[in-house]
């Protein structure tokens, strides 16, 4: 929604949640993903975190088996 919206700082927030509970489950590569739109999104607004967006997008489609293992599937 927040990318829909172009609404920077909820682009940014969701990044921040979405990056601490990556790390707590050592899903790295989607912690490193959101940490960059997270940055991009603060300090560029959002077309600039698009390309960092699409990155994170790809890392949680790989995410998925260790995110599977870490709840417990």
């Amino acid at each position: 929604a927040a990318r829909e919206s172009g609404d920077a700082v909820r682009l940014a927030r969701a990044a921040h949640e979405l990056k601490g509970v990556a790390a707590n489950c050592a899903c790295e590569a989607v912690s490193r993903a959101a940490d960059r739109v997270e940055s991009a999104a603060r300090s560029r607004g959002v077309p600039a975190a698009l390309a960092d967006l699409e990155e994170l997008l790809r890392s949680l489609a790989g995410a998925g088996p260790l995110l599977a293992r870490a709840a417990g599937r």
